[in-house]
């Protein structure tokens, strides 16, 4: 009898185990699955079998499944280092510091897969590019990373996210032809939204290089606020095409047209959009010096500098043109604090270069 207490004992813990065993197996399988995270909808679990620039192919349960790059806010391989996805979620929340920590614990002889080792490249490219925007690391120390990743990486599906980042570190670093070529190069992708916003940047660049390329820039403008594609994302590209082609506008001395215009773009957006506010505040004031009326400038650039400031590129510029204007409005003091201010906190930009 207790032998076969014993036998029965022992078939049930193996039975357990077996189950347990079943469960580890299938965590550890798991584990070993790649997510697709997207920038809407339900994570995508499976094995990530091809990447482009264009689109990210995936095994799900025999499946394969074609998702477009501009659909994806992030992958997170499964056999990665767990301190890439640490510092991956440092980036996002802007802990640099804590991000390089991560990355340089990254034992890299252990990652085998090669879209493992162009993920960490990308990481450690990401927290360079984040870092320079800033103000934190040199933005040629940073641009020259993004270029050795695009010579290493070029077919990674975050080719284009970096080749963007790119072009504006080349506007930042007072190089707009340069700029210009990159985005070129944007408007390679096969989605609506980026050749959308390649056409913007690249309207930015010739913009940036003096009145002889506004023409050219007024054309990049017009194209994409007469594009047919719709949506939110396209909506507020627009209201960016609406922004340089104000700003061009207003150094060509026809501002009286893009003044409502802009106002009426600033009161109907969302002013959490940093980027776009920070953009139309900066060619208001344009608009407004353009037509004379200096203290409305100043106004304008001061939304800019107080409230949408964390838009590096656009706060670092109206520094600068407040700097410009207070001494016009007789205000030397003001304008000598917000000239050191541009030179402290952006001494690598364009316009703390400008005399």
């Amino acid at each position: 009898m207790n032998n076969q207490i014993k036998i029965t004992s022992h078939l049930t813990l193996l039975l357990f185990l077996g189950i347990l065993g079943v469960g580890l197996t299938g965590t550890s399988l798991a584990q070993k699955n790649d997510t697709i995270v997207p920038k809407q909808g339900s994570n995508i679990r499976g094995r990530v079998k091809n990447v482009s620039p264009q689109a990210v192919s995936v095994d799900v349960k025999g499946k394969t499944k074609n998702i477009p790059v501009n659909e994806i806010s992030h992958i997170n391989f499964g056999e990665e280092s767990s301190y890439m996805k640490q510092a991956r979620e440092s980036i996002e929340e802007g802990q640099f510091d804590q991000a390089a920590g991560r990355l340089e614990r990254v034992d890299t002889s252990k990652l085998k897969s090669p879209f493992v080792q162009a993920e960490f490249a990308y990481l450690t490219a990401r927290l360079k590019i984040e870092q320079s925007r800033k103000g934190e690391l040199d933005t040629g120390a940073a641009a020259k990373a993004a270029i050795d990743f695009l010579k290493k990486n070029g077919k990674s599906y975050h080719y284009y996210d970096v080749l963007e980042s790119l072009g504006r570190m080349a506007m930042q670093m007072g190089s707009p032809g340069k700029a210009e070529q990159y985005f070129s190069k944007l408007a390679k992708s096969q989605a609506t939204e980026t050749k959308v916003l390649a056409s913007v940047l690249a309207g930015d660049a010739m913009r940036a290089q003096g009145k002889p390329k506004f023409p050219s820039a007024i054309k990049r403008y017009d194209s994409v606020l007469s594009a047919k594609a719709n949506g939110k994302e396209i909506t507020r590209l627009k209201g960016l095409a609406l922004v340089g082609k104000s700003a061009c506008q207003a150094a060509m001395g026809k501002a009286d047209n893009a003044i409502p215009a802009l106002e009426t773009l600033i009161a109907e957006t969302d002013s959490s959009d940093i980027e776009l506010h920070a953009a139309a505040n900066n060619a208001l004031g344009d608009c407004h010096r353009s037509a004379g009326s200096n203290m409305d400038a100043a106004l304008a650039w001061l939304h800019t500098d107080q409230l949408f400031f964390r838009d590096p590129a656009a706060h670092a510029e109206a520094l600068y043109k407040l700097s410009q204007v207070f001494g016009e409005l007789g205000q030397p003091a003001q304008a000598a604090q917000k000239r050191q201010l541009l030179k402290t906190r952006y001494a690598d930009s364009v316009w703390a270069k400008q005399p």
